[in-house]
């Protein structure tokens, strides 16, 4: 079986890849000082081309929160001269996932900005200051969500 090769991530470079799977090949591995560490390796597509890399703890926690198939910009901020420190920015750039998979899989940001920016309209029309239309906006949120959940269940009653 054919390694793949390691992608090594340049300090100050952005890097696009996608995911290959939905968590890391994970292990623990003891240094030469007696010192027992986690390690994370993740397999990735970068310029059309596989690739694995171990991700430190700090680089890991960013990428638990993505999945197969997610496409993202990493780079390494930092420029220090610390071979073992970074910075490191993770962003979601894409996903070759279909919408509907994408929506279903969970609660996606744009869907709760625009259910909070809906909310928001309707709070503003009986608030009378900031405060007000922070309370008046969850109190919304609430109602759609318990008006949802009416709707649905009467389907399911009148489908049964």
């Amino acid at each position: 079986m054919q390694q793949k090769p390691k992608l090594e991530f340049e300090p100050g470079k952005k890097y696009k890849i996608k995911l290959l799977f939905d968590s890391p090949k994970t292990g623990q591995k003891t240094n030469p000082n007696g010192k027992t560490y986690n390690w994370y390796l993740y397999g990735v597509e970068y310029n059309t081309r596989e690739y694995t890399f171990f991700a430190d703890y700090v680089l890991q926690k960013e990428l638990a929160r993505y999945t197969k198939g997610d496409i993202l910009e990493i780079s390494d901020k930092y420029m220090g001269d610390e071979p073992f420190k970074h910075q490191w920015e993770v962003f979601s750039v894409g996903s070759d996932k279909p919408l509907d998979q994408i929506l279903k899989d969970g609660v996606n940001e744009t869907e709760i900005k625009v259910s909070v920016w809906a909310a928001m309209k309707v709070a503003s029309a009986v608030s009378n200051n900031l405060d007000d239309l922070k309370v008046n906006t969850y109190s919304v949120l609430e109602l759609h969500k318990d008006v949802c959940k009416s709707v649905k269940n009467e389907e399911a009653y009148l489908n049964d």
